[in-house]
């Protein structure tokens, strides 16, 4: 099964721009906190980028879709 981090890869790849709380809500994970952290480990992996939008943090993957 594929872990987390890869999930929320895949994910990007097909809806760039979520927030960690879309993320949960699409994996279905129980804890906000859990895509959160996910998110900032690949993060510093330079895997996706953080971007604040609107007050938001959204996540796109690099490489991938244009952000702000």
């Amino acid at each position: 099964m594929a872990t987390v981090k890869q999930r929320i890869l895949e994910l990007l790849k097909r809806k760039p721009g979520l927030t960690d709380a879309e993320i949960r809500r699409e994996l279905g994970l129980s804890v906000h906190q859990h895509a959160n952290n996910e998110a900032r480990k690949l993060e510093k992996l330079g895997r996706i980028r953080r971007v604040k939008e609107a007050g938001l943090i959204r996540n796109y993957l690099v490489g991938g879709r244009n952000y702000a």
